[in-house]
Order: C-alpha cells, then structure tokens, then sequence
C-alpha cells in the first residue's frame, strides 16, 4: 500500500464525513489535529475497513475551512472564507480550538 493510502483518515465532524491524510493534519505540528494523529497521542481512532476514523465533536460546516487551511496553510484568499461576520466569528473560535497557528 502507498505511503499517501496508508495515511488515509476519515474525520466525521459533526454530522459531516471528512476524508483526509495524516501528513495534512500534521502540517500545524502544534495543533490538536495533528496531536490526535501523533503515534503517541492517547486518542485513538476505530477502524472501518481498515481505514482510521476519528469522531470530533465540533461544528462540520466550519470544518472545511479548518482542513482548506491545513491543505493550502497561508494561501488562502479572502474569498474563501465566510463573508458572514457570525460565521467568520464561529470559525476564528474553531481556529483557536484546534490550536492553529495563523
């Protein structure tokens, strides 16, 4: 199996399926998500079909903008994120939950 498949994770944020990779939640190093993928973490995940899957109870909608961020880090644009001023608040929340950097 390819290194990129070995690392393959689902995420179920709050009603929404993720499916990502180790190496993007570790691309913060100091963020809850990649502690929670650290081999030494104490979180561990449950397996379906043979795939690690993760259960985070936090807010799915906003969960794409966490994990854009962990994809493109710095580079994403202002367009991208909510032009909602409650919503871009809610997200600055998740941010500081998950420990983000930027």
């Amino acid at each position: 199996m390819a290194l990129s498949q070995s690392q393959r994770l689902i995420l179920h944020v709050w009603g929404r399926r993720y499916e990502t990779s180790a190496s993007t939640l570790q691309s913060e190093p100091s963020s809850i998500l990649a502690k929670m993928v650290s081999p030494t973490s104490c979180m561990k995940p449950y397996e379906v079909d043979n795939i690690y899957t993760y259960f985070i109870d936090r807010n799915g909608k906003l969960f794409e903008h966490v994990l854009e961020f962990l994809r493109n880090g710095a580079d994403i644009t202002i367009r991208n994120l909510p032009n909602n001023l409650w919503v871009l608040r809610e997200l600055i929340i998740e941010a500081e939950y998950f420990e983000l950097d930027e």
